[in-house]
């Protein structure tokens, strides 16, 4: 797909692409019986090894998987024929070398996977990548081809793109940027994040998405870090209660939850809480009592039953993991007299529009059952 320059100035449109599309859909219907034959030549127990063709033709695939990779779904360069035509130029590819799939193609040489980076990489730079939006689309189709332990070896070729991607007003662009961010921290070691300080760069770009408001962002932003949280937090032990990065960003989600009105983004928020609190662990300590208070008063204010099972769930979790070392007096006194208040008011006949969920009634049944089993005496003490 050719540059088209006018991306750094505004959004590209499909009139950008129109002379292109009917050039292309001519060049891949000329490709595809060509490489049918080839398929046809090639005996049944003929097995045709990757690793032994010519470097031109292994060059020749390369550009044929960065075509597909342009053309694996439909956008403003690409139609139904292109698209359909591609995926059947990706069958014909795996059969001809005798694969089980696409992955295992690529990753049968490294040749293919890293020689498409490089040629790619001129088109994603942080001054071309807006004018290669195919080169995006292709960067992210094939990344999502290769998973652990294979992608540690090319972490310096793919994170700078994702984060450019990621650092950008259009929306579609930072939730790509943001999946990719993620599939790289779910394949990677904690040694290689760390080892030149790649954890705290990606920290460091998502951190700021945290005060956008675009909801759309927001789940995939929140994946993200509980990712990156999960890989970088182990092994964990109880007794590591020292601040670190991840504490300020913890501290930015409470905040946002605090002061959001909301209810679908709060049960974004929520969703996720307990992933964070597990993480944490112990360290949920720091941030209990903000946590706290800020249960105590959502559960005092009348909302939906799915957003007070949310919050009950991240209640559990936070007792499990830090009723050791919180004062229940001075800090749970407020959640405990909320969890009253609601079974109190559900079971009043006075007002039948306060009628308890079964959903919530158990959670909340359950969620006094969890601190009668943790700190019976404790309890006793506030009762």
């Amino acid at each position: 797909v050719p540059e088209c320059l006018d991306g750094l100035e505004r959004p590209l449109t499909q009139e950008d692409f129109t002379s292109y599309k009917q050039t292309c859909e001519d060049t891949l219907i000329t490709i595809l019986p060509r490489l049918k034959e080839k398929v046809t030549q090639k005996s049944c127990n003929e097995i045709i090894n990757i690793t032994r063709i010519g470097k031109d033709n292994k060059l020749s695939i390369v550009h044929l998987l960065i075509l597909c990779g342009e053309h694996s779904a439909l956008n403003y360069w690409s139609s139904n024929t292109t698209v359909e035509i591609t995926t059947q130029i990706i069958e014909h590819l795996v059969y001809l070398f005798h694969k089980n799939s696409l992955e295992e193609l690529i990753l049968d040489n490294n040749f293919l996977f890293k020689k498409a980076l490089f040629i790619l990489r001129p088109k994603l730079l942080t001054t071309s990548w807006k004018c290669n939006p195919a080169a995006v689309l292709c960067y992210y189709w094939l990344l999502m081809k290769v998973k652990a332990p294979f992608l540690n070896d090319y972490l310096s070729d793919i994170l700078p793109t994702a984060l450019i991607i990621t650092d950008d007003f259009e929306v579609s662009n930072r939730i790509k940027g943001l999946r990719c961010i993620n599939h790289i921290v779910n394949n990677v070691t904690k040694a290689d994040l760390e080892l030149c300080g790649q954890n705290d760069v990606i920290l460091e770009a998502l951190r700021p998405i945290l005060y956008h408001h675009e909801i759309d962002i927001l789940e995939p932003l929140l994946i993200c870090i509980v990712s990156l949280m999960r890989k970088m937090n182990q092994p964990l032990y109880c007794n590591d209660l020292k601040r670190n990065r991840y504490d300020e960003v913890v501290g930015i989600i409470l905040n946002n939850l605090d002061l959001e009105e909301k209810n679908n983004v709060k049960v974004i928020y929520l969703s996720y809480l307990p992933d964070v609190v597990s993480i944490l662990h112990m360290r949920t300590l720091r941030h209990s009592r903000k946590l706290l208070d800020m249960l105590a008063r959502e559960l005092n204010i009348e909302t939906d039953d799915n957003i007070k099972v949310l919050l009950l769930q991240v209640l559990d979790t936070t007792v499990k993991f830090c009723w050791p070392r919180i004062d229940l007096e001075k800090q749970f006194r407020p959640v405990i007299l909320s969890l009253l208040k609601l079974l109190h008011d559900w079971s009043s006949p006075k007002d039948v529009k306060k009628s308890l969920s079964t959903n919530l009634e158990a959670r909340v049944r359950s969620t006094f059952q969890l601190l009668m089993n943790l700190c019976h005496e404790q309890l006793e003490v506030i009762g």
